[in-house]
């Protein structure tokens, strides 16, 4: 067994105030938050098994959501983590939280800088309108800008992801120069991965045509993306399996009933997969060997990726997509048809 195996733990904490048009989590809002002690209770069977001998994961990492920022207990919770050597304190995704005051937030973000908390991780999806409605939520572009300012004047580290998109692509530029102006960083370019509501929103994807008004460095950053036709050359003899018989990465959802889920059950599906257990009643083996059962019986049914690409590749589309991404989206045909 790799001795590197991860389990990814995301806590259904509290609802996120987004709806972004690329979130692979899919994220329902119907779920009420999850008070520390929950947290723990959640946590510590999962970070026991892991430092036991011969346990199917060695490292852990959670993630609180589905938005950190929103959980007033979350600076106690980084406290918790950091302090029982689990990932997920160090470095916080910070979108989709609600509005504060100038007040609550500064207390706030210095009680998350106190309890060990260095990066705050922030996404950007056009200028002011753009990003507001990629994000599904009003006043979002001036609310990131105001928490990333906050965060940095309190010796915070702030890191900026640009999401590419049809609406944006003339911005990029102009994105990059208000960000070096203001926190010292260009951030990084990026595309959406084909998972979660990510797979609906794929008439916003970029295409080759695009990628010219970007500067060199930003395409420089897109070259592993390919058009579909381009990946059908690439991936047409590649008789294998699309993913790995024994993957590095277990990734369970839990919420604040102790309902353990296995996210991805489908591609388009997010946190709220198929049912795993209970960690309240039963040992977090017996939620893990489920998962085990379900990924393997759903791994070994899948086609081959020269399958996939012969029977759902599409040559006339000339969007960007990674691999991972194409293959995910030829996967989501096919697990239509079945």
């Amino acid at each position: 067994m790799k001795r590197d195996r991860w389990l990814f733990l995301f806590l259904r904490a509290i609802p996120c105030s987004y709806s972004c048009k690329h979130c692979m989590f899919a994220p329902s809002k119907r779920f009420k938050a999850m008070p520390y002690d929950t947290v723990v209770k959640v946590i510590e069977p999962f970070a026991n098994l892991s430092r036991q001998e011969g346990a199917p994961f060695q490292n852990l990492a959670v993630y609180v959501g589905d938005c950190a920022l929103n959980l007033d207990d979350f600076p106690q919770i980084a406290k918790y983590l950091k302090e029982n050597k689990v990932e997920g304190w160090q470095s916080v995704a910070a979108d989709g939280f609600r509005r504060r005051s100038l007040e609550d937030w500064t207390s706030y973000l210095q009680a998350l800088r106190q309890a060990g908390t260095e990066i705050l991780e922030f996404s950007l999806y056009g200028k002011q309108a753009i990003h507001d409605w990629f994000a599904g939520f009003p006043g979002s572009y001036a609310s990131l800008h105001r928490v990333a300012k906050l965060w940095q004047a309190i010796g915070g580290q702030v890191l900026w992801s640009i999401f590419v998109h049809k609406r944006n692509v003339k911005d990029i530029s102009d994105l990059q120069n208000i960000l070096e102006e203001q926190y010292g960083t260009r951030g990084e370019v990026a595309v959406w991965e084909y998972v979660g509501w990510g797979a609906h929103s794929d008439h916003l994807r970029i295409d080759q045509e695009d990628l010219k008004a970007l500067d060199a460095a930003s395409q420089k950053a897109l070259a592993h993306l390919k058009t579909e036709k381009e990946w059908v050359e690439v991936l047409a003899q590649k008789d294998e399996p699309p993913f790995e018989a024994e993957p590095r990465v277990i990734h369970v959802s839990v919420d604040r009933s102790g309902e353990a889920r296995i996210p991805y059950t489908t591609v388009t599906q997010g946190l709220d997969g198929a049912r795993a257990g209970n960690i309240f009643i039963e040992r977090p083996e017996r939620i893990l060997e489920r998962w085990e059962s379900f990924y393997k019986k759903w791994a070994n049914s899948c086609p081959t990726i020269a399958d996939l690409c012969h029977k759902y590749g599409d040559e006339d589309n000339r969007r960007l997509y990674s691999q991972r991404s194409v293959i995910r989206k030829w996967c989501a045909k096919w697990e239509v048809q079945q």
